[in-house]
């Protein structure tokens, strides 16, 4: 099977269902973000290419390559200081689940020559002059 190209992997994860989204953002992060549309997604890439696609080459000798391809995929759950502190808890705890479930579904397996991998972590994101809660999945595949 041929190598799959960054825009297939990128396509792929922002075409990824993750229960209890309201909506999926294309082509990286949007303006701004709109209350009603929490929580929703979008794939943050790396500031540069060489981050992005690393060509690795095999040691086995031969012509090949082995393209490592990262992404991070965003799933911004609500504004700073909304609701309380346990709702807001619970609220990321349910949504790591629900990104990890997703990024374990065969949609993402299907993309890549190898299994992908992933670290799933919380972070504050600034989206035009708002910070938000949100789940980051930093996916990695070897293709």
């Amino acid at each position: 099977m041929a190598a799959i190209t960054y825009r297939t992997f990128v396509d792929g994860l922002e075409g990824l269902t993750i229960t209890g989204v309201k909506r999926q953002f294309t082509k990286g992060v949007p303006a701004t973000m709109q209350t009603t549309s929490l929580p929703a997604q979008y794939v943050r890439t790396p500031g540069n290419v060489a981050s992005a696609v690393t060509e690795i080459g095999l040691a086995f000798g031969g012509s090949g390559r082995l393209l490592h391809l990262r992404a991070d995929l965003v799933v911004v759950v609500e504004a700073m200081g909304q609701n309380t502190q346990g709702a807001n808890f619970d609220a990321m705890v349910t949504m790591v689940d629900s990104v990890n479930a997703a990024l374990e579904s065969d949609t993402v397996h299907i993309l890549a020559t190898g299994s992908p991998t992933w670290e799933t972590r919380y972070e504050l994101v600034m989206i035009g002059e708002v910070v938000y809660h949100a789940v980051v999945a930093a996916v990695e595949v070897i293709a």
